[in-house]
């Protein structure tokens, strides 16, 4: 017991082992990559060193700043020992499992917290669904197409007998202004009186 407890090292720690920033670190646990195993009676994380070090070896190939990682020193003044693959897949299978199992948590715990999220943004209708947009654009294209198409019906006969462009423009304008009124009212957007 007293062997597990002894491998157990600080956000701080892990970052001198490792060899990599505190901020890089601090992201890692964050996108929960790195998770804490255990927590101190103060309520810093504490992470198991060995599993920690083959997560950040694995993420350290999609980092920018790869090569200069692997030339940091850690606490001791020596440079961090680079090992093969062949020996990290040898050495390491059983943690492989464990590295898996916490990245498909931390995905799951991410996918969960989205839905969520989506969740309380349709009660708090900060969101629509896709099925309701399509409903309300269909009923509008159909309002829309029926006061468009009746328009020069209504209009024809008065239009023949004016000759002057200002009363066109007012018979036009007046006619499209009653007619969004009326879309409106049956769109139940507005109440007219």
């Amino acid at each position: 017991m007293s062997d597990k407890r002894d491998n157990l090292v600080s956000a701080s720690e892990l970052s001198r082992q490792s060899g990599v920033t505190k901020q890089t670190i601090s992201r890692k646990i964050k996108s929960r990559i790195l998770q804490p195993v255990e927590y101190t009676a103060s309520g810093r994380p504490l992470f198991d060193l060995d599993s920690s070090l083959k997560i950040l070896d694995e993420q350290q190939s999609f980092d920018d700043d790869k090569s200069n990682q692997q030339l940091l020193l850690n606490k001791g003044g020596r440079p961090k020992s680079v090992v093969s693959d062949d020996e990290q897949s040898n050495t390491n299978q059983p943690n492989d499992d464990v590295i898996r199992f916490n990245r498909a948590r931390a995905d799951k715990a991410v996918y969960q917290a989205q839905l969520a999220k989506i969740e309380v943004d349709e009660k708090l209708k900060t969101v629509v669904s896709t099925e309701s947009v399509r409903q309300q654009g269909a009923e509008l294209g159909s309002v829309l197409l029926n006061a468009l198409t009746n328009l020069p019906d209504r209009l024809s006969d008065e239009l023949a007998t004016l000759d002057d462009s200002r009363e066109i423009h007012k018979l036009l304008t007046s006619e499209i202004n009653m007619m969004i009124i009326d879309i409106r009212k049956q769109l139940g957007a507005v109440e007219i009186e």
